[in-house]
């Protein structure tokens, strides 16, 4: 006879528990707090701190290079560089480096024979020469275990 009222007086407490909970968890303005937005995480300072010496090592913050700079980037060495850059005819440049741990493989495809090497994440800048007026690929992928960021720079010379 009184169960029903039994029912509806024991059903508002998971509701009432779950509202309190919740609430606590809540910042004074409604929003649950978010410990990336507080502070950066410890990757993301390392990523930024190896994209610097990266950078550094490619004369990309000093300006220090020879020749027109053309284009660069730098990505993960866990993602790799994946370019096609679309070159004039001429003479260019490619410069790499990568900072990090481990190692990754170079790949430039053009027509003809690919050319492979091997470029350790230890910050050593590697180049090659380009002849424009052809389709290239670059690729630069990390070998198993590689950690931290790979660069590129194309300037014409």
């Amino acid at each position: 006879m009184y169960r029903p009222l039994r029912v509806l007086g024991i059903a508002p407490a998971p509701i009432l528990l779950l509202t309190t909970c919740t609430s606590q968890a809540a910042s004074s303005d409604g929003t649950a707090p978010s410990p990336s937005a507080t502070r950066p995480s410890g990757q993301a300072t390392q990523e930024k701190q190896l994209t610097s010496r990266a950078e550094t090592a490619l004369g990309l913050t000093t300006g220090a290079h020879s020749g027109s700079f053309v284009e660069s980037g730098v990505e993960r060495v866990s993602e790799g560089i994946h370019t096609r850059p679309e070159l004039t005819d001429g003479a260019y440049r490619l410069s790499l480096v990568c900072a990090g741990g481990g190692a990754a493989t170079t790949v430039i495809t053009a027509p003809g024979t690919p050319t492979t090497k091997r470029l350790p994440c230890d910050q050593s800048l590697d180049s090659e020469h380009l002849t424009g007026g052809r389709s290239f690929r670059i690729d630069v992928v990390g070998a198993p275990g590689a950690t931290g960021m790979a660069a590129w720079r194309i300037d014409r010379t």
